[in-house]
């Protein structure tokens, strides 16, 4: 995933991509850990401009991924769609690194500049950044999502467990007698 830089000017250029999760070696990762799989292919819809030597690259990334619910650990799919914005800088215009025991200031446009060589911008490692940042940090198949009892392992959703709810942390139970 490639973008030669002279095809980028002040106008644009729009490209639209459907990738394979296999492309990405974090996401392959991810769904050998059984993690999260992604069920369709993921596109990406993606606009570059050229600002003088810098690169601004957006535009959204949708994929169907399934994932395991983080309280009842059912899986379930759902449909990832997020909007992302990148800036590339080649790297000998990039600022100069900060020298041990100076300081210095960092401007506005110098933060979050990921740096290239060559004549092509390598989008792979942006891009499968966007789509591990699109990923929920915790997973829920329902807002409503009951999860698992703690002491019996029914999946609360599907069934009621006779179980008591009456546990009180013990540092707690001086509290009991008080209402008593």
């Amino acid at each position: 995933m490639r973008l030669p830089i002279e095809q980028i000017d002040e106008e644009g250029r729009e490209l639209s991509l459907e990738v394979g999760a296999g492309q990405f070696p974090v996401l392959e990762d991810l769904r050998e850990r059984g993690e999260a799989r992604f069920e369709s292919p993921i596109r990406f819809e993606i606009r570059a401009v050229r600002v003088e030597n810098v690169f601004l690259v957006g535009g959204s990334v949708s994929a169907r991924v399934r994932l395991c619910c983080s309280r009842c650990l059912a899986d379930f799919s759902m449909e990832l769609s997020e909007k992302f914005s990148l800036t590339y800088c080649p790297r000998s215009q990039m600022p100069e690194q900060e020298r041990p025991g100076e300081e210095t200031e960092l401007l506005a446009e110098e933060i979050d500049l990921i740096p290239f060589d060559g004549e092509e911008i390598d989008l792979l490692e942006g891009l499968q950044e966007q789509l591990v940042l699109a990923l929920p940090l915790k997973p829920l198949c329902g807002r409503d999502c009951k999860g698992i009892c703690p002491k019996c392992g029914a999946d609360l959703n599907r069934t009621s467990c006779g179980c008591e709810n009456d546990r009180i942390d013990p540092r707690m139970a001086v509290l009991r007698k008080l209402k008593s």
